[in-house]
């Protein structure tokens, strides 16, 4: 995944995406990773990430994505691992067995944050 020069100060805040699920309500994403090469960085887990038949986008107030204990260097190559289930923890209890599921990834963001710098925005005079 493309990324910013970690020798700049950059550090990742947090992580987003873009998922479709298709075939079964009960399917979905119950664990991403946030990978420096073979190293995890950070770990959500369990996650309850399914959208049935309808795009949509991580974040609150479903998953909040970002990363405890504030944002996280990295130094090799940063990955993101997603971990997919035909069951992720859903109120409904289906009778085995579960019909299999389609899960559509249109994108992943990562968000980076250098500390240090403002907001951008020039405040003016």
């Amino acid at each position: 995944m493309p990324s910013p020069n970690i020798i700049d100060g950059w550090k990742i805040k947090s992580l987003k995406l873009r998922i479709r699920t298709r075939g079964s309500p009960f399917g979905g994403i119950d664990k991403i990773g946030i990978k420096d090469g073979e190293r995890v960085v950070h770990e959500f887990n369990p996650l309850a990430i399914t959208a049935f038949n309808n795009w949509r986008t991580t974040g609150p107030p479903q998953e909040h994505l970002e990363l405890p204990n504030g944002p996280r260097i990295f130094l090799f190559g940063l990955g993101v691992s997603i971990h997919v289930n035909n069951r992720v923890d859903t109120k409904e209890d289906p009778p085995p067995p579960l019909p299999p599921v389609t899960i559509d990834l249109a994108s992943i963001g990562v968000e980076f944050i250098k500390l240090g710098l403002s907001s951008g925005l020039d405040p003016g005079p």
